[in-house]
């Protein structure tokens, strides 16, 4: 569970910092744990 709070916490740090989240976002969405993990609504 740590290694998905961490990967979850440097998500948060992109989309707060990054100039173009998106592209750090697109290049993640071909992760397959990111999909199976994330909790879409």
């Amino acid at each position: 569970m740590n290694k998905l709070k961490t990967e979850f916490e440097e998500l948060e740090q992109h989309l707060l910092e990054d100039e173009k989240p998106s592209l750090y976002l697109r290049d993640l969405a071909q992760n397959r744990w990111f999909m199976d993990s994330y909790p879409f609504s």
